[in-house]
């Protein structure tokens, strides 16, 4: 009997290990382009269900069903140093990314623009600023798209993108008399892939007229396909420089740390909130100090954390139990004590 459980329980434990990780739900929607459906992949952020107000900027991976994952582990990677991103992989395939005419449309260009985003924004909460993100025959596309359009996304990433055919190259320089100057932002990447890739790359670059809206960027220890990530991780940080503020900011006053994300809000153009995480870890700091000033700012943490949403007064709780337990009892007392007087019906609360 022993035996068969001791199997039992080890056919279970592979059982459970041969789950898949699930990093995105897969949709489906009806393309007039195609004349057919098309999959979409979504991935929220993790704090979407909690935060119910609060909206989020959305990036637009090219061929998602290849390189959504390594999107998705880039901002995973970048999880304190910007914000949380719905991110949406659209299906498609090399053939479909080339232009159909001059002007460098295709029918993966209407799928994009008049089918997807219209959908994403009209379900989800959605900010104001977006970034479309294409590797290989995809970043051609996302290249093709900047030159032709360039104003629909707040950023894009090219992410090695092909150019042995010379098209983007020639595309450039029909239009290099002309002011790009208005474009958003594009970052165009390569690694260490050969000679032709390598001088086509080196001649973008030398192109007066793509300054300063491109920035262009190397990985000589990366290959095509593992410079996926590292692009992502360095154009996330070039868009959103100076996300985070400094410990010093975080950890002083809260009217200071209020007026980080206010600035942020006012940079990026939507309401952009103070991480919970963040309001939770610093209160716990503030209140297991022995310093008078630094409680009130604990205090008004939680203030503010509480009437933007009830619910955050159980995550508060939560942290003060936790402090119980690394030796902060009185530190515990004071949060609660905090947390309480902004929600005196709670069930943890005197009444």
């Amino acid at each position: 009997m022993k035996s068969f459980l001791v199997t039992m329980t080890l056919l279970f434990s592979m059982t459970a290990l041969a789950e898949p990780v699930k990093y995105a739900d897969s949709l489906m929607i009806e393309s007039s382009a195609f004349d057919g459906p098309r999959e979409i992949m979504i991935s929220l952020p993790k704090s979407y269900v909690r935060n119910k107000d609060v909206r989020y900027p959305v990036i637009y991976t090219v061929r998602g069903q290849l390189d959504l994952l390594s999107v998705v582990a880039a901002i995973d990677m970048l999880a304190a140093e910007a914000p949380e991103f719905i991110v949406v992989g659209i299906s498609g395939a090399g053939s479909e990314f080339i232009p159909d005419g001059e002007d460098g449309q295709s029918k993966y260009s209407q799928l994009l623009h008049n089918e997807v985003v219209p959908y994403i924004e009209g379900k989800f909460r959605t900010a104001p600023y977006s970034i479309l993100i294409g590797h290989s025959a995809a970043g051609k596309f996302v290249t093709n798209d900047w030159l032709s359009r360039g104003n629909d996304f707040s950023s894009y990433y090219a992410i090695s993108p092909e150019l042995h055919d010379g098209a983007i190259n020639a595309r450039v320089t029909s239009i290099a008399q002309k002011t790009l100057s208005s474009k958003s932002p594009l970052l165009v990447s390569m690694g260490n892939e050969g000679r032709r890739m390598q001088s086509l790359f080196d001649e973008l670059e030398k192109h007066e007229a793509l300054s300063p809206r491109v920035n262009f960027i190397r990985f000589e220890d990366q290959t095509h396909m593992s410079g996926r990530v590292n692009t992502v991780m360095a154009g996330i940080r070039g868009s959103f420089a100076n996300w985070r503020p400094s410990k010093k900011v975080e950890s002083g006053k809260f009217g200071e740390l209020r007026a980080h994300y206010l600035g942020l809000s006012e940079r990026y153009g939507y309401e952009i909130e103070i991480p919970l995480e963040t309001m939770k870890r610093e209160s716990a700091f503030h209140c297991a100090s022995d310093i008078e000033e630094r409680w009130q700012v604990a205090s008004d943490i939680v203030k503010y954390a509480v009437s933007r949403n009830a619910d955050n007064a159980d995550e508060f709780f939560d942290i003060s139990d936790e402090m119980v337990g690394y030796g902060m009892a009185d530190g515990s007392k004071r949060l609660t004590s905090f947390v309480c007087e902004q929600s005196p019906k709670h069930r943890r609360c005197d009444r």
